[in-house]
């Protein structure tokens, strides 16, 4: 007996006795059964029917099963769905097709009822743990949202009073000046933070969509110069700047690629130590053969990046088994920043800056 809740089986197969037969067979051991005497009717019975597993004919007229299968393991949408190949032939070179196509398993003709049951019970394990990664995920989005949205609200009052001390305090000392600026810079660090936790579960959950516009840099840069100057004041660390006149726009997310360089900028100041120099280098390349528009650099004089770590560094799984290894522990920072650089097809690395530190750089 079917249920809401019953696992669902489409059966896809030009044969009307072989559609019966397997409909009939499943239907007793309690699945939800659907069928398709064609490729082009699977293709259109999937996203009505949402199936839990597809039991594939290979040979069909129009469309073959291996068409079939390989357009739905192309699609994001349904290449979750575990894809039986039912088969009569058993050729190595067919085997190998299917495995090309994407199939997740196989059975031939003609089909063992026993191994038709068992093969049916390891996919729908499969799609259930799929299944309940993607509730996982779900919920950790949403507490994430619900945590940035409640970490939020104290950030705004917080900046809100620096202001109005900075407005309304006429007595202040500069060091009590100086002081207010300090909290309200490290509070927007907290708030950009927040704002990173946001972007990397929208990338994960495959939400992330780009805003790109026409946007000329040095314009960008100033601002994040006015922010970080005063941190680096407050470090002792000297914060220089050195931007290629921009003949023409580039074209990216303004919104994404400020806080990258925010994040590296960040970096790059938290590992330098007093009398050390950051630098922030901004180049125009011609952009000629597929080669990037745009190369940002930014240079410290820290304890920098040991070759070991040049890539896992920016992965955010990997940075605490660095940690352990004693290298320095960047948090999130780096992985959104490699994040939004994949996004817009271009590319991050580190290397080693002259005579100590490390370099970052970002090219699109």
């Amino acid at each position: 007996m079917t249920t809401e809740n019953s696992p669902r089986i489409l059966i896809v197969d030009d044969d009307l006795i072989v559609r019966e037969t397997f409909s009939e067979l499943l239907a007793l051991e309690g699945y939800k059964v659907a069928t398709a005497c064609d490729g082009l009717e699977a293709l259109t019975t999937v996203p009505q029917f949402l199936p839990d597993v597809i039991l594939l004919d290979v040979m069909m007229p129009v469309v073959d099963g291996y068409t079939v299968c390989r357009r739905l393991k192309n699609s994001a949408e349904w290449q979750h769905i575990p894809i039986i190949l039912v088969t009569a032939l058993d050729g190595r070179s067919d085997l190998i097709r299917g495995l090309d196509a994407g199939a997740d398993e196989f059975l031939s003709k003609p089909i063992d009822r026993g191994e038709l049951r068992a093969r049916l019970r390891t996919m729908l394990r499969i799609k259930r743990q799929y299944d309940s990664l993607q509730e996982d995920l779900k919920m950790r989005e949403d507490m994430i949202n619900m945590a940035v949205h409640d970490i939020r609200s104290p950030l705004t009052a917080v900046m809100m009073h620096c202001g109005l001390l900075s407005l309304t305090g006429k007595n202040l000392t500069p060091n009590q000046q100086h002081s207010i600026e300090a909290i309200r810079s490290q509070t927007q660090q907290i708030n950009a933070f927040a704002n990173d936790l946001l972007v990397l579960a929208k990338s994960e959950s495959g939400q992330l969509t780009l805003k790109k516009v026409e946007t000329f840099i040095a314009e960008l840069i100033e601002r994040l110069q006015e922010q970080y100057t005063l941190m680096a004041e407050t470090l002792d660390v000297t914060l220089q700047t050195d931007i290629e006149p921009q003949r023409k726009p580039v074209v990216l997310d303004p919104s994404l690629f400020t806080r990258t360089i925010d994040n590296l900028l960040s970096n790059a100041l938290k590992f330098s130590s007093a009398g050390e120099k950051v630098t922030l280098r901004v180049r125009f390349p011609n952009g000629s053969s597929g080669g990037p528009q745009l190369r940002v650099e930014v240079a410290d004089e820290g304890p920098g990046v040991p070759l070991a770590y040049r890539e896992s560094i920016f992965d955010k799984y990997k940075t605490l088994d660095a940690k352990r290894e004693g290298v320095s522990q960047t948090g999130l920072g780096l992985a959104f920043c490699k994040m939004c650089i994949d996004a817009h097809k271009g590319r991050i690395f580190v290397t080693d800056n002259q005579p100590k530190g490390s370099v970052f750089v970002v090219e699109i």
